[in-house]
């Protein structure tokens, strides 16, 4: 295994602190002895099955031990591995599996309707195994496969460069893009955030965010256990039981979005469960003021805000616990990361002028999977262009002014207009549909739909949000759809959203 990376990072872990928790789950703690164990054994299924080095294989859990368990032990055999948004649906799902050439697809048994859908005839994917008590139609139960001892196979001898992680990002087309991260990359991300925030073994990590997501994926995942810390591991973020959340745990460290941060500071008397809280970091959409005044009155610390993407691995910079937080930035580069200001024909820009953001790190991806077209569009002479507006001050911090791209940010996901537009498009009653962006205290932004509906028809709001959750993940439907009798055209016939906004 590469001596530098994630898994050896777990190795060393489990030498340093054999007994001590790796994460607790449903109150129930795994040491960091049985977190090895469990990874090895799914380690020789996975060899046993025949998936070996190089191969591609989708992860769709959800914040449950097996995610853990199996992101480790696939890296560790030399696979590389695709997360997979659990509310994806069946067309979503296979578009992925078919671009990435996956051999396998592991998921929750709760999801198979859509995995059974989705691989119908798709004969590149050659296994789908399933977490949990079923494995319907051709499907394997991995649960109960893993669970037999055989001898653990070495592990695989990696190269940093090796492709580790495959995140799909909306990009800039519409169609998702498979962004590939190197072992070396995300460890160099891993060591970066370790050495920022101070992580230790003492540290205790509320995982709340999707494992899926990048972000919680390298800050409540990998980062404390390539420090030997612990993570409380929950499926989701229930608002009206909040506090239960920090009962038992000692938590000294929250990663979430503002709606989280929200949440818990309306709820003063969560603060005696907190009282080892020392780091709050939030990324996925702007923090209002008014959630971070309000949390700094309960709690006497500040929410580091921070900004990054997936094809960064995703944290670029972001405010520090030991230096000034200045207000409305996100923050310095962290180690290793460098942010540069770029004009419209690639020339740096002075400090203080507003251009493109630049990024030049090891935690970059290698290449967007299967499109180099794509690939030399947004890679330039070593920098990643981000399509987001921002400026440098003189003391380095960040200002993000805008985005280039239309990209919807909801709740930390990327949602992309043309797609939603797609499957508006597609209804019978719909003649025109237009999708923009709007602000949200809660979840950053909303998707927001106008619609013009075919002459003599009638429909509901409630009508199409249906028909949308039916189509596509629930995060990308539209939780506001105004009807409109005509869309505002440019000359050429292009709808201008900037009137809609």
């Amino acid at each position: 295994m590469l001596k530098t990376g994630i898994v050896d990072k777990l190795y060393h872990s489990a030498q340093e602190f054999p007994d001590r928790t790796a994460f607790v789950y449903e109150n129930s703690p795994v040491s960091y002895s049985e977190l090895l164990d469990r990874v090895e054994q799914y380690a020789a299924a996975i060899d046993a099955l025949g998936l070996t080095r190089g191969k591609r294989v989708a992860l769709m859990l959800p914040n449950i031990p097996e995610f853990v368990y199996l992101y480790y032990a696939l890296l560790r055999q030399g696979l590389e591995v695709i997360p997979l948004n659990i509310m994806l649906k069946a067309g979503e799902i296979r578009y992925i599996l078919e671009d990435s050439e996956s051999a396998s697809i592991i998921a929750w048994d709760r999801f198979s309707t859509q995995v059974t859908a989705a691989v119908d005839g798709l004969d590149s994917c050659k296994y789908q195994l399933y977490i949990g008590t079923e494995a319907p139609g051709s499907g394997l139960n991995l649960t109960e496969f893993g669970a037999q001892r055989r001898s653990v196979p070495p592990a695989c001898e990696l190269e940093g460069e090796d492709p580790a992680v495959i995140f799909y990002t909306a990009g800039t087309t519409g169609n998702p893009k498979g962004a590939v991260l190197s072992h070396a990359g995300i460890a160099s991300t891993v060591q970066g955030i370790s050495e920022t925030f101070f992580f230790t073994h003492t540290d205790r990590v509320f995982a709340v965010l999707p494992l899926f997501h990048a972000l919680g994926q390298m800050l409540t995942m990998n980062v404390p256990i390539a420090t030997g810390a612990a993570f409380a591991l929950h499926p989701r973020f229930d608002r009206e039981t909040i506090e239960q959340f920090f009962q038992n745990d000692a938590i000294t460290v929250i990663v979430g979005v503002p709606a989280l941060f929200e949440a818990i500071q309306s709820r003063p008397e969560i603060k005696e469960y907190l009282s080892d809280l020392r780091l709050c970091i939030s990324s996925g959409a702007p923090l209002p003021q008014e959630i971070q005044t309000g949390f700094i009155e309960v709690f006497g610390i500040a929410i580091l805000q921070g900004y990054g993407l997936s094809e960064c691995s995703p944290l670029v910079t972001c405010n520090r616990i030991y230096r000034e937080q200045r207000a409305g930035t996100v923050g310095l580069p962290v180690p290793e990361n460098e942010v540069a200001i770029f004009d419209d024909d690639g020339r740096q820009r002075p400090t203080g002028e507003v251009g493109e953001i630049g990024i030049r790190s090891p935690s970059v991806m290698k290449y967007y999977l299967n499109r180099p077209q794509a690939t030399r569009s947004v890679i330039r002479d070593g920098w990643l262009m981000t399509g987001d507006v921002g400026k440098i001050d003189t003391d380095g911090y960040l200002h993000l002014v805008d985005r280039k791209k239309d990209i919807i940010l909801k709740c930390g996901f990327h949602v992309y207009p043309r797609e939603v537009e797609r499957v508006l498009l597609a209804h019978q009653k719909v003649a025109q549909a237009a999708v923009v962006g709007v602000k949200s205290p809660r979840i950053g932004e909303d998707v927001k739909a106008f619609v013009v509906l075919k002459q003599g028809e009638q429909c509901s709001s409630a009508e199409l949000i249906d028909y949308c959750n039916e189509k596509m993940a629930a995060y990308k439907c539209p939780g506001i759809i105004e009807f409109v009798s005509e869309l505002p055209l440019g000359s050429t016939g292009k709808v201008l959203k900037k009137d809609l906004k």
